[in-house]
């Protein structure tokens, strides 16, 4: 099994190994060490899918677990440059990072000391969202210009039962994984093909309803449906520049690392990208940065709503109710 891009292939070997080479040169020259996958993740038996990202330093894979075509419900990812393999579970709504927390969290419990509850808490409100008992990994890819950002169909095991989703998740050999977000399938989309923000391209369904397709799906031709990812509509009309910075905030949002978040937009000029901002806000309750935003989008009145609510000490959850309803979201 081979990927390819850019200047980079995958090649995955049916006993679990995973090799990179560099194709820019005359003759391909492998860039890492082989990695042998069976040896280090549950139940492998052979590769179900591989991709490869743009720089050729991560490699995500989906797996079966026998010879019956039963599917590991996770995706996972080889970062090659620290030699680390993370997963998100669908069973357990989970990266792997998480797990080991909410493991080392139960552990400290047991042992009479005091849980960090602020921890517990934040884990469990990922696990709700994006727990998916139900679902299986299908075709996933990177995006075509972030060597960070990958998109994995998240599909329910029993065809036509219940609908199906989409998850975006960030990796970097720094952060590791990362979920930032699960939305809806297009019901007009058969098969994910690629990925280039704001951008998803699918291959069309065969189906009555592809003739009812939203504001933010076209057509190409027969075959493809290309749709506007929902955390970034508004933003296909942006400058390269203006992407990266969105990119980078949401990257950065994503991990909780609030003041690279706003230094990545300090410098943004779009409107709809403020705009986008300030609604990614209300998810993260991030009120000074919302503050920014509505400054910049020049929303006198929003602005000042939310400076009174936030004069008057009123609670974080009325202040985030006060900004949705400003925003048009309520």
């Amino acid at each position: 099994m081979i990927d390819i891009n850019n200047n980079w292939i995958c090649i995955a070997s049916n006993n679990g190994f995973i090799r990179i080479y560099d194709l820019s040169a005359r003759e391909a020259r492998q860039q890492y060490h082989s990695k042998d996958i069976s040896k280090m993740v549950q139940d492998f038996k052979y590769f179900l899918h591989i991709k490869l990202n743009k720089m050729g330093n991560r490699v995500s894979f989906t797996y079966c677990i026998d010879d019956n075509k039963n599917i590991y419900p996770g995706i996972m990812v080889w970062d090659a440059d620290s030699d680390v393999i993370s997963n998100f579970n669908f069973l357990t709504g989970m990266t792997d990072q998480q797990q080991y927390e909410a493991n080392a969290n139960a552990s400290s419990f047991n042992a009479s000391k005091r849980p960090n509850t602020a921890v517990a808490r934040k884990i469990e409100k990922e696990q709700i969202r994006y727990r998916l008992p139900d679902y299986l990994p299908g075709f996933h890819c990177w995006d075509g210009n972030d060597s960070r950002y990958l998109i994995c169909e998240a599909n329910h095991h029993k065809p036509n039962a219940g609908p199906n989703y989409l998850l975006s998740i960030f990796v970097t050999s720094e952060d590791g994984l990362h979920m930032q977000d699960l939305q809806l399938k297009s019901r007009n989309s058969e098969i994910l093909l690629g990925c280039t923000v704001p951008y998803i391209y699918f291959v069309r369904s065969d189906n009555d309803e592809n003739d009812n397709i939203s504001n933010n799906e076209m057509n190409i031709g027969n075959l493809l449906l290309r749709q506007i990812f929902r955390q970034f509509i508004g933003l296909e009309n942006s400058d390269q520049t203006t992407k990266e910075a969105m990119m980078n905030f949401s990257y950065y949002m994503t991990v909780d690392k609030m003041d690279e978040a706003f230094k990545a937009i300090k410098f943004i000029k779009s409107e709809n990208a403020w705009e986008h901002m300030a609604h990614m806000c209300v998810k993260t309750r991030r009120l000074d940065i919302a503050m920014l935003c509505l400054g910049n989008m020049g929303h006198a009145s929003g602005a000042r709503a939310l400076k009174k609510s936030m004069k008057n000490g009123d609670p974080i959850e009325v202040q985030v109710a006060i900004l949705a309803i400003q925003l048009g979201l309520l």
